[in-house]
């Protein structure tokens, strides 16, 4: 037997996470889960540092038409393995105001994720709880952006790596989310071979605050 919270390690929160109208993750088209425009940015941060929504419009050109943006800011990669502890405690977060600014000026993003543990930074929880209705909707038929939390973004991974992005999530009755694993496949890549890379773009098992 194997037993796990649906918001451990590298994992999706769904409509259903913080929108009691929301779709479980059961009852969201496959289709939906394929990315075919990705793009990637950093914003570097440390512990407790919020993102905002003046450092993501810095971005906008970057953004625009795009459906999933994979936001890097080096704090995974520097404490995930190295202290746990700080990785699970003193994470960067999202200011709502990021929220707002991706339902309303990024309207072709679908999904978002990130190299810390949580959206919500422990020191501005409330804030983060924010983010989380504004993105994941607040009433019947809203748009929705997913969240994909913990997730791995190396520090190599760049736009020649990200033709598109499977996401292939743990798909149980019920949930408002789940496990994760998610592939980037260079723009390169041809289907009828396996001889191209593939990069990984999960966390570390163990490590949980959704």
């Amino acid at each position: 037997m194997f037993t796990t919270q649906n918001h451990a390690a590298t994992h999706v929160d769904g409509p259903w996470h913080f929108n009691p109208h929301g779709l479980r993750i059961t009852e969201i088209e496959p289709t939906e889960f394929l990315f075919t425009s990705p793009a990637i940015i950093d914003i570097p941060k440390g512990d407790d540092e919020v993102i905002t929504a003046d450092e993501l419009a810095v971005h906008a050109a970057e953004i625009a038409g795009h459906d999933m943006l994979l936001v890097r800011t080096g704090y995974g990669d520097r404490w995930r393995s190295a202290d746990r502890e700080r990785f699970r405690s003193h994470s960067p977060g999202f200011h709502n105001s990021a929220g707002e600014y991706l339902i309303r000026d990024q309207l072709s993003v679908r999904a978002v994720a990130m190299d810390f543990i949580s959206a919500a930074a422990q020191v501005a929880e409330a804030e983060g709880v924010e983010f989380h209705r504004t993105v994941l909707g607040r009433q019947p038929g809203d748009r929705y952006i997913f969240l994909v939390e913990d997730a791995r973004i190396d520090a190599d991974l760049g736009p020649a790596d990200l033709g598109f992005v499977v996401m292939a999530p743990l798909l149980l009755e019920g949930q408002d989310g789940g496990q994760v694993t998610m592939l980037a496949v260079p723009p390169s890549f041809d289907i009828g071979t396996s001889a191209h890379p593939r990069h990984p773009i999960a966390g570390v098992p163990g490590v949980d605050r959704g």
